[in-house]
């Protein structure tokens, strides 16, 4: 199973998802959505995720895998969050969305 990569809000990567469909037979796209210029990663119901997710969809590839649970900083934190998954997973109830390492809440302990 061959997965390509997409960051949507890359520039020149939703254009390459074509490429990566017609000449590598892959079964899924893989995206990092706390991951952006300048640090600041998208949700997958932002215009940009939309996009990706209508893409794969024309192309064939029915598979969305998502890195969520790990940020890659204190701007992508909310990024990171699983919360826009459930969102397009009803805009897109023919697309299978698979989740990488989950995600958390972050929590402080005190009054140890």
């Amino acid at each position: 199973m061959i997965h390509g990569r997409v960051n949507p809000n890359q520039d020149g990567d939703l254009e390459a998802m074509d490429e990566l469909a017609e000449n590598w037979d892959i079964s899924a796209f893989k995206t990092y959505t706390q991951y952006g210029p300048g640090g600041i990663g998208f949700f997958l119901h932002d215009d940009v995720g939309v996009g990706m997710i209508e893409r794969a969809q024309r192309l064939g590839v029915r598979n969305i895998c998502i890195h969520k649970g790990l940020p890659f900083g204190p701007r992508s934190y909310e990024h990171s969050q699983s919360s826009d998954v459930g969102i397009v997973a009803k805009m897109f109830p023919e697309m299978n969305f698979l989740i990488y390492h989950s995600s958390f809440v972050r929590q402080r302990r005190t009054g140890i």
